[in-house]
């Protein structure tokens, strides 16, 4: 989870239109498991990781169309296909990875700096995704060990 720390220290310092990436399901071998996050700036600067190379360029090549979209979008990825030149080989890259990703607009983009404070403090803190297959009920919700809660969370919370 060090990648987090750098993804919102980079995100704190820069402007830059950018996109957060999130590993939601993993099913069999995975470099990264679920909630692994990388950062994607519109210049191409990447913070994190989320495989060992398998998905990276992928997502980055899907930057553009996702700040155009300013809507959450998932990918699945399936790395346990039979053609060894479609992915990757070895562990780390032998399953089926779904990733969400989203432009950080400004309400998220507040969210994600709310988190920093939160962990620089060394206050624990759990994140809740709501995934569907329709962007609008796509939400997330941070939960502070003081049971503070902040977010974008379409409809009732759970």
């Amino acid at each position: 989870m060090e990648d987090i720390h750098r993804i919102l220290e980079a995100l704190q310092q820069c402007r830059e239109r950018s996109v957060l990436a999130t590993i939601t399901r993993v099913e069999g071998s995975s470099y990264r498991k679920e909630g692994a996050s990388m950062l994607l700036f519109e210049n191409g600067t990447q913070v994190g990781v989320l495989s060992t190379g398998c998905l990276e360029a992928d997502i980055a090549s899907r930057v553009p169309e996702l700040l155009a979209a300013g809507v959450p979008h998932t990918y699945t990825f399936d790395l346990d296909a039979a053609d060894p030149l479609s992915w990757g080989e070895g562990p780390g890259c032998g399953g089926v990875i779904q990733v969400t990703a989203v432009a950080v607009g400004d309400s998220l983009r507040r969210h994600l700096l709310m988190l920093k404070d939160y962990l620089d403090d060394q206050t624990e803190v759990m994140l809740i995704l709501k995934n569907s297959a329709d962007p609008l009920a796509v939400g997330y919700s941070f939960v502070t060990s003081s049971r503070h809660r902040f977010g974008e969370w379409p409809g009732a919370f759970p």
